[in-house]
């Protein structure tokens, strides 16, 4: 996959297709070929993307998804902390447990 939506594509976007449908929930998707992932989905979520796709850190990178554990911890003290009910012992604990 290509993995080519930087985040300022990203940003303009899911600002165009927030302010055209304010309404509908909007799903990024990507891969993290270009490397550039976890800040590209940052930069969604900023302009308004309700859900974004990572994959566990032992699964992520290059034609996978943006890793998890880094998509956590850059929004960690930022304006758009992860919500969620799971800490991130528990989130580093599946990725350890795919690296049996």
């Amino acid at each position: 996959m290509a993995g080519i939506l930087t985040p300022a594509s990203a940003t303009i976007l899911v600002d165009a297709v927030k302010q055209r449908h304010p309404d509908v929930p909007l799903h990024i998707h990507t891969h993290d070929t270009a490397g550039f992932g976890v800040a590209s989905m940052m930069a969604c979520a900023a302009a308004g993307a309700d859900v974004v796709d990572v994959a566990t850190d032992s699964l992520s990178g290059m034609t996978s998804q943006p890793s998890m554990g880094a998509l956590v911890a850059a929004q960690m003290g930022t304006e758009r902390p992860v919500h969620g009910e799971y800490s991130r012992k528990q989130l580093y604990g599946v990725a350890a447990w795919y690296l049996l």
